[in-house]
This record gives C-alpha cells, sequence and structure tokens, in this order.
C-alpha cells in the first residue's frame, strides 16, 4: 500500500482528515498480528468520497471509518 515516495505513515492516516485510519490490513502488515477483516469490508465508498483522496495518496492510504460514516450520512 505504500511507496518510496510516500512515508509510511502516510498509510496508517486518513488521507482526508489525518487521523488514524485503524486499517487492519496495514495493522497486520506492521504487527503480524491478524485481527481479522478490516471494518471496511463492510462499508460503501462512494465514487464522490473516494475523488476527495489526493492522488498521491490515492491507493496508499485508507479513508477512516468516521469519514466513511459522515459521507455515507450525506
Amino acid at each position: 500500500m505504500t511507496s518510496p515516495s510516500v512515508p509510511a505513515l502516510a498509510s496508517t492516516l486518513c488521507p482526508l482528515c489525518g487521523q488514524p485510519n485503524r486499517c487492519a490490513t496495514e495493522e497486520e502488515r506492521d504487527t503480524g498480528v491478524v485481527a481479522g477483516p478490516c471494518w471496511c469490508t463492510r462499508m460503501e465508498f462512494s465514487a464522490e468520497l473516494l475523488a476527495r483522496v489526493p492522488a498521491s495518496l490515492k491507493d496508499r492510504a485508507c479513508i477512516c471509518a468516521t469519514c466513511a460514516s459522515q459521507a455515507a450520512r450525506g
């Protein structure tokens, strides 16, 4: 999920608000501990929400549950 041009820390932060995204996949990658499926596997992400992610962080950082839930509520 990270590349040499994006610091590893960026993958653990929401690209929209900068808060920890609590991505289970990233936590597993960092710690080796499998926490189960990530919360995001049960969430719908609209095209509008995904379009808000800066180009430099697309496919490199996960949106947090707070931003995803706020977007889903409208």
